[in-house]
């Protein structure tokens, strides 16, 4: 079997992440719904309910695709990521820009409490929190911002409630 360079290219971005939905696979790495397919069709990977996974890949991960669109808003607005790649926990997803390492991570509704406690524990100093839907902020006591893919904005949590930080947006 021969791959085109595009499916060499979303093939790989799978190998590193293990997940993605097909949306975020047309716009990270340009592939077309044909070359998606030819990757079905030669069983290096396989599609559950709308997220494209590796074949070696058990279960899906939603906040690996919430992860993603993270991801995917930097490297469509900033041309200058220099490198990107898979977490460990309590991150999914690690970025570096402009000299500076960010962590990405996502939270489901629930999981704030506990994910807060790894969060202060960890030892980064750049948090990206992506949330699916906006709770409250979670109390962290480090400078994080949250992410909300729908809204495509930052956010900075204040005395409880979520406050658009255009700066960030416009200038992370």
């Amino acid at each position: 079997m021969l791959l085109c360079h595009r499916e060499k290219q979303t093939l790989r971005l799978l190998s590193e992440y293990g997940q993605a939905t097909r949306q975020q696979l047309k716009e990270l790495c340009n592939a077309s719904d044909k070359n998606i397919e030819n990757l079905i069709k030669y069983r290096l990977a396989k599609e559950e309910d709308g997220i494209i996974m590796l074949r070696a890949v058990s279960k899906k991960e939603q906040k690996m695709v919430l992860s993603l669109e993270l991801l995917k808003y930097f490297l469509l607005n900033y041309d200058d990521i220099q490198w990107h790649s898979r977490s460990y926990f309590p991150f999914f997803i690690s970025l570096y820009r402009n000299d500076k390492v960010f962590d990405i991570t996502a939270v489901s509704p629930g999981e704030e409490t506990f994910m807060a406690t790894a969060l202060n524990r960890s030892q980064s100093s750049r948090i990206l929190i992506v949330l699916e839907e906006p709770a409250a902020p979670l109390r962290i006591d480090k400078p994080v911002r949250y992410f909300i893919p729908s809204e495509q904005k930052f956010y900075i949590g204040q005395n409880g409630q979520f406050i658009i930080d255009e700066y960030v947006t416009a200038n992370i």
